[in-house]
């Protein structure tokens, strides 16, 4: 059964536009703005305060250029009913009173402020729904997970689940002090136009992925690196619970079993493939398997008749990765398949195997030489064991790490639009 539920999802993460301050002029507004200049620059919207915030919920102050008073935009726009977005094919900002489409409508709201929209959950939807359909096939939604839920509901859960993360991650850092540096900043902004550049402009109108949108995405996603070294800089590895990964790791329980030389050691062989299956790696006929069988055992006998082996290969053997160079290969344990690994290693320099049968078909195998491992290939093989120790203790850090941050998620309140979100279907979404 496919996992659908714990497939790893690697795709680009995003988060805070910084309002613009610029000055927006629109006809056709019934609500009027005043702004009281004092020693501080105050804000009266219908009469009352009005203090513009950033989709965090930071105060941001207006501005004074060249005798101008300026206001945030996306916050004086979001107080005022007009939705707000940027093109960026023509370096526009999109102002409309029209009510907000659908992509632009609140999905998830964290401690009644900050707004995830659609259009930041399809950021997610979408490339979810490339993998899906790269790795599961295009009918995979019409599939459901061995619990019975369908896969378009998981492949939903995952998406939803993301943002949240992705946004807590953001407001949990910025809590916490964490602040990105100009460099950080200008590598971002730098990704977020070539990752829009990438988008078709038709993609973006329909999904409502903005600029904005993936500048906040990549953001939090640079937060989340920062948060997660300031916080684990002085995790201390349990020894035990290492232990523990370990002892479940195949390949490193053969490293200290048999030693570093014994994976380090490489062979040259030679051999010739006639295939069991078809083009489409389906099993053959039985029928088809036996004459297969014969004819393997008709080359056998020429090779142990004395034939050259490297002759018969290119002539007879069905593997198009060696047919060509008669059949040679040359490697260490653990990088062919079993069967045939196992029978070439155990023989002698000149010998031939009897027929080896894999998963493949009947294979004849000659061993051309045994290749001693050199100081550099047991270096290979200590460093590779070392890579899985260390991938072992990140598993646990990270561990540690999300427990850290569901302690942390309990000051935030996490309210989810159901009514919405229902009716999105991530098998009609286009991206």
């Amino acid at each position: 059964m496919k996992n659908y539920k714990h497939f790893i999802l690697g795709f680009v993460t995003a988060t805070f536009l910084s309002a613009a301050v610029i000055g927006v002029s629109a006809s056709g507004l019934v609500k009027d703005i005043t702004a009281k200049i004092s020693y501080e620059i105050k804000t009266v919207l219908d009469g009352e305060e009005f203090s513009p915030k950033d989709t965090d919920g930071t105060e941001l102050e207006p501005i004074i250029y060249n005798g101008r008073t300026y206001l945030p935009v996306r916050s004086l726009c979001d107080a005022l009913g007009v939705s707000v977005g940027w093109e960026n094919d023509t370096k526009s900002i999109i102002l409309s009173t029209q009510p907000n489409n659908n992509n632009e409508d609140t999905i998830v709201t964290i401690n009644g402020e900050n707004k995830i929209t659609l259009g930041e959950i399809n950021l997610y939807l979408g490339q979810i729904k490339t993998q899906y359909e790269s790795y599961f096939g295009p009918n995979v939604w019409e599939q459901t997970t061995e619990d019975g839920q369908s896969v378009e509901q998981v492949a939903k859960d995952n998406a939803i689940s993301a943002a949240q993360s992705s946004n807590l991650i953001g407001l949990i850092a910025k809590q916490k002090g964490i602040k990105l540096t100009d460099e950080q900043q200008k590598g971002i902004d730098s990704q977020v136009n070539s990752f829009m550049s990438a988008l078709q402009k038709e993609s973006t109108g329909k999904s409502g992925i903005t600029q904005e949108i993936v500048k906040k995405t990549m953001e939090n996603q640079e937060l989340y690196k920062l948060l997660y070294n300031k916080e684990m800089k002085d995790y201390t590895v349990d020894e035990e619970k290492l232990n523990a990964i370990l002892d479940q790791n195949v390949q490193y329980k053969r490293y200290q079993e048999n030693g570093y030389e014994y994976y380090a050691k490489k062979v040259r062989a030679r051999h010739i493939l006639i295939k069991t299956v078809d083009d489409s790696n389906q099993p053959l006929s039985e029928d088809k398997k036996v004459e297969a069988k014969k004819e393997a055992e008709k080359i056998l006998a020429k090779a142990k008749a004395g034939e050259d082996f490297a002759a018969l290969a290119k002539e007879y053997s069905q593997d198009p990765g060696s047919k060509d160079n008669g059949g040679e290969y040359t490697f260490a344990r653990g990088e062919m398949i079993s069967e045939f690994e196992e029978a070439a290693f155990n023989l002698k320099p000149g010998e031939i195997s009897k027929i080896v049968e894999t998963g493949y078909g009947y294979h004849v195998i000659k061993l051309e030489e045994v290749i001693e491992p050199t100081e550099e290939d047991i270096k290979a093989i200590k460093d590779n064991e070392a890579n899985i120790k260390a991938q072992a203790i990140e598993q646990l850090k990270l561990q540690a790490f999300n427990k850290k941050v569901e302690e942390w998620q309990a000051d935030y309140k996490i309210e989810i639009n159901d009514e919405i979100w229902k009716n999105v279907k991530i098998s009609e979404f286009e991206f």
